[in-house]
């Protein structure tokens, strides 16, 4: 079993590289660590070499891939061969970018790229005082045709585990104390191919998330959805867009799972003691207990 220890980087197309580089440093707070000649450029919050790589696409803007730090006994070659036995696709990659020496290019059961790895060089910046300024890269959600084959992939292949679903059509998964770092929702085929849902960055509290939205304010980018709390994962959020459209979630207070006892540590907005895992039937209080409705076309 190859034991996924957090979500580690994703990569975004853009056709407005500049712009997006101006917004996530100067805006976000993330620091540049390395530019390639291209112009690809890699971004950090802080202790990764990266968390987020910016490169120049002349067709379709969106998500390229994920990377997956892991943990294994086995080297990345033993690994590479145990996956392909089982029947996954992977390939072995030497110094895929900067700050990792050799990954695993798996493809999952939809297809998605998804690069494992066990070691990448720090940045030795620290969080900025720039912008927003986040903790980390916190969770990734895609659009995918069958989430319940998708949750039996990571199940089987990566060591995720459920931490919730909303109904049949919308699952949240963890493989670390986080309640989740990967999400699939269901949709048409017309989404899958960016397959970008959001990505969430972690903010410190309520009063970081607060100044956040007075700073993003004041930089004329507007609040999609919230501020909310969610019921499914209990955080506090808020919802922005980047200078393509992609979705970013701000949170903070975020649920997190005691692995040995079965259930999520306690806190005073639960419905439940204990909250554990579960289907949530209603979707509103999945969705937001204040009330705060999603945009449309947000959860379809």
């Amino acid at each position: 079993m190859i034991h996924s220890l957090k979500l580690g980087y994703l990569t975004l197309a853009t056709d407005q590289l500049e712009n997006m580089v101006d917004f996530y440093t100067k805006v976000m707070g993330l620091s540049i660590t390395s530019v390639e000649k291209d112009g690809t450029t890699y971004l950090s919050t802080g202790i990764d070499h990266y968390n987020l790589i910016l490169q120049p696409s002349s067709k379709e803007n969106g998500l390229v891939n994920y990377g997956l730090q892991i943990k294994n006994k086995h080297s990345l070659t033993e690994l590479t061969e145990q996956l392909k036995e089982i029947g996954v696709s992977a390939q072995l990659v030497k110094k895929p970018s900067v700050g990792i020496e050799e990954s695993i290019l798996v493809k999952d059961n939809e297809g998605k790229s998804v690069h494992l790895f066990q070691h990448i060089q720090t940045a030795s910046k620290g969080i900025t005082d720039v912008g927003v300024s986040p903790n980390k890269l916190g969770h990734l959600a895609q659009w995918v045709k069958d989430p319940q084959q998708t949750v039996d992939f990571y199940e089987s292949t990566l060591d995720f585990r459920v931490s919730d679903w909303m109904k049949d059509f919308f699952v949240f998964m963890r493989c670390n104390q986080d309640h989740h770092s990967l999400n699939f929702i269901k949709t048409d085929t017309d989404k899958l191919s960016n397959r970008l849902h959001h990505f969430a960055f972690e903010l410190r509290d309520w009063g970081h998330l607060k100044d956040s939205l007075d700073f993003l304010g004041k930089n004329k980018v507007s609040v999609i959805w919230g501020p909310l709390r969610h019921g499914i994962g209990h955080n506090l959020a808020a919802y922005i867009h980047d200078p393509d459209g992609n979705i970013i979630e701000l949170f903070t207070e975020l649920d997190t799972m005691n692995e040995e006892l079965g259930y999520f540590e306690p806190r005073g907005w639960h419905q439940e003691y204990p909250q554990k895992p579960k289907v949530w039937k209603d979707e509103a209080l999945a969705t937001s207990p204040w009330g705060v409705q999603p945009p449309k076309g947000m959860l379809e």
